[in-house]
């Protein structure tokens, strides 16, 4: 680099008897190195040759080595130099600590290399600074420049400072600024309640003639504003932003202003989050005996799925109905908290607190008062005639001391009370504190009617639990088998006559109503085949098509509409009530085959190499729903498809997208499959084809016959009558695969013909 030096050595070496006494001339500017050296007899020496550019420059010159070996000989080396002077690189790095909107002052060395005065020019790309434009210094000299910097934002800072002479040389200097942020403005204090908002306005002004725009940092959990601000000439403008924290304490923030015109200014901040009020509910009248709900809703601020951790401080009379209570991201839930009394007028208080890690707590006030019981839940029995069927009734115990209580059976009809009993002869029972007993009830319908009961359990006069039960006679179940069946995504319409065998008309002259239910047999407690139940609400339609019967009229008719969207084979129970009791149940069995072919899907591949083909696919009914996608048992296994599961988006947003691979392992017939999507309720179906790309038999470029002809030569008969030998190459290629092994022929080999497979 100008202004610099370099050396560089050249390695001399003497391999006589004699010392080298060498004597070397240097020509060029820039260049230069001692004038003589030696080489001791055996031994070597290294010549340092100098290169000192004043400035930009190419400089070429001229070394000579004359060597006087010491037996009389002489020899001369001549050397071309060609030295290439770049520009100068800094005198230093200089790294000044400051901080913003306070000078900071350096001193810098300026050198004068050469032999006369010059006058620096200062050139610099530093911000805000001050100094003189131009120093002066003597011949071989070094002068002293003072610069003054007024950093007005922190951060950290390079740029540089030259100073260059008439000629256009000049020196300079690296600088970093390190500068820290100026002392803040003030201090402001915040407070808010978790999961609210609080809003703060800061005045900005503006004292130039042209708008400023500053840019806006805010540095603190539960702090968001906009990230700059405009404000116009001569003018002064509120700053709002929001303090909204998710957990409760005390934190430290800043809020930074900057403009590269005005510079910096902050303000500190003192965070405090506080935790809210507890929510006072509504006091809940709860009967003995019973659990009552009361409803509260939480709302999710945050990006993530929040579970909640339930604290009660009396377990055993206030709690939450749900095991495990989570509210979706940025969504709201709704929970019951219950409350069981244990005392008639009694006011009983609590607190129960839902926690989260994430977002802090909710605790509400809860209270209760006990009543006197109310009818607890319906039991309803379903028996077919002439049979008995055994029910248990459980009953805990409100309260925390046993009780003895006295149990009973009432009905206003001595019929009904003959056929719902008590299916014991204990009639007096003690239970302990907080537990339960189940009675046995037993249910034997004798004609198609409705029993209508009540249990009542008995501690005194003033305090009593009624459990209504309700029995329901069953005809015997039809054996006939009745079968809807038709193609998926097709509609069929069939009108079924249900026989109401051992019917009874309470009043021959007038006519008994009827009404239809429709069950897929799905135990509500079985989550995994719920389902169905969806299924079949969306595929069958069914409706008495007349509601009523006149004497001595036995049967109804049934109109069922079956509109599958997707293959189906499962019984549905058909229950026909009649309002007066009784209850006939019919099964039928609802099939729905394979539907049409979607659309067919070709692919080409290459024996041993998968090949892809994609498409998308939409949900066709409202919102998203989960899919299974597989091949048919009767596909081959060279297809696959990705994913297996998933969700199908609706109309309106991205389509899903399914990735098909086929990957041949043999030559053959065209490999076919039946790819298959299925949600809940709807099912596409798709033919995949598979075919291998087109086998090309290996074609010789030349032939014993031909090498004949070109000579000139008679070719013999024996090579005229020779028939080649024929090769099984679809065999052997099918060998190759199994064992992992390429078949050449042995024309092949004297060059590879392309062989699509």
């Amino acid at each position: 680099a100008a202004g610099k030096s370099v050396t560089q050595t050249l390695p001399l070496i003497n391999n006589s008897r004699n010392s080298w006494n060498i004597r070397v001339s240097v020509e060029g500017k820039s260049f230069n190195g001692p004038q003589t050296i030696q080489v001791p007899a055996g031994g070597r020496a290294e010549y340092p040759l100098t290169f000192s550019p004043e400035w930009v420059s190419d400089v070429q010159g001229k070394l000579t080595m004359t060597i006087m070996k010491g037996d009389g000989d002489v020899d001369e080396r001549m050397y071309e130099l060609k030295g290439t002077g770049k520009e100068p690189i800094a005198e230093d790095k200089v790294i000044l600590d400051c901080q913003a909107r306070r000078p900071v002052k350096h001193v810098f060395e300026v050198p004068n290399t050469t032999n006369e005065r010059l006058n620096f020019h200062v050139e610099s790309d530093l911000p805000n600074i001050s100094g003189s434009s131009n120093i002066s210094v003597g011949p071989r000299g070094r002068g002293k420049y003072a610069l003054t910097i007024y950093p007005n934002v922190s951060g950290i800072m390079n740029g540089s400072i030259a100073f260059v002479a008439p000629s256009g040389r000049f020196v300079w200097y690296a600088v970093e600024l390190r500068v820290t942020a100026p002392v803040a403005e003030t201090k402001l204090e915040i407070s808010a309640t978790i999961r609210k908002a609080a809003e703060v306005e800061i005045a900005v002004s503006n004292p130039l003639t042209q708008m400023m725009t500053f840019d806006v940092e805010l540095e603190g959990e539960g702090l968001y504003g906009e990230p700059f601000l405009k404000v116009e000439p001569g003018e002064q403008r509120n700053y709002k932003f929001i303090f909204a924290p998710l957990v409760a304490g005390e934190s430290q923030g800043a809020i930074r202003f900057f403009n590269p015109e005005l510079g910096e200014f902050w303000y500190r901040l003192k965070l405090s989050a506080l935790r809210p009020e507890p929510i006072v509910l509504p006091t809940i009248q709860c009967p003995i005996g019973r659990k009552t709900t009361s409803k509260i809703t939480i709302e999710n601020p945050v990006e993530t799925d929040i579970e909640l951790t339930v604290l009660s401080s009396d377990a055993m009379r206030f709690g939450i109905v749900e095991k495990r209570p989570v509210v979706k991201a940025n969504g709201t839930a709704t929970f019951e908290i219950w409350h069981s009394s244990t005392s008639v007028g009694e006011r009983i208080d609590g607190e129960i607190t839902l926690s989260s890690q994430l977002i802090g707590d909710w605790t509400y006030i809860v209270s209760g008062i006990g009543s006197t019981p109310e009818a607890m839940p319906t039991t309803v029995i379903h028996a077919p005639i002439n049979t008995h069927l055994t029910r248990l009734i459980k009953f805990v115990n409100p309260f925390s001391r046993p009780v003895s209580v006295e149990v009973s059976m009432k009905s206003e009809s001595k019929k009904h009370l003959s056929s719902i009993r008590i299916f014991s002869k204990k009639t007096k029972y003690v239970i302990a504190g907080n537990k339960s007993i189940q009675i046995p009830i037993c249910f034997m319908p004798k004609a198609m009617e409705e029993y209508r009961a009540t249990l009542i359990l008995s501690r005194d006069e003033q305090l009593s639990w009624r459990f209504p039960i309700i029995g329901t006679s069953l005809a015997p179940v039809s054996t006939g088998l009745i079968e809807i069946k038709c193609q998926a995504r097709k509609v069929v319409e069939k009108i079924v006559p249900l026989n109401l065998d051992s019917i009874e008309f309470e009043d021959q002259s007038k006519p008994e109503n009827f009404r239809l239910e429709v069950s897929s047999g799905v135990d509500p407690k079985n989550a995994k085949d719920l389902w169905k139940n969806e299924l079949i609400d969306r595929c069958i339609t069914a409706e008495l098509v007349e509601d009523k019967l006149v004497y001595p009229n036995k049967k109804l008719l049934l109109k069922v509409v079956f509109e599958p969207l997707r293959t189906i084979h499962a019984p549905v129970n058909f229950l026909v009530y009649k309002k007066s009791g009784g209850c006939w149940k019919f099964n039928i069995n609802l099939v729905a085959t394979e539907p049409e072919i979607d659309d067919a899907i070709t692919i080409t591949g290459k024996l041993g190499v998968s090949k892809s083909v994609a498409f998308g696919l939409k949900n066709m009914l409202e919102g998203a729903a989960k899919f299974e996608a597989f091949f048919s048992v009767d596909s081959p296994p060279e297809y696959t498809v990705r994913p297996h599961k998933g969700i199908l988006e609706p109309e309106g947003k991205e389509p899903t997208r399914f990735v098909i691979s086929y990957k041949p392992t043999e030559y053959g017939k065209v490999r076919a499959g039946k790819l298959i999507i299925r949600t809940n309720i709807m099912q596409w179906t798709y033919k995949i084809k598979g075919v291998n790309q087109r086998y090309m038999k290996p074609v010789v470029e030349t032939a014993p016959l031909k090498g004949y002809l070109e000579a000139g030569r008679e070719p013999s008969k024996k090579l005229l009558t020779r028939k080649p030998k024929k090769t099984d190459y679809l065999s052997a290629n099918r060998k190759a695969v199994r064992s992992n092994k390429t078949y050449v022929s042995t024309r092949e080999k004297r060059k590879a013909p392309t062989v699509s497979k």
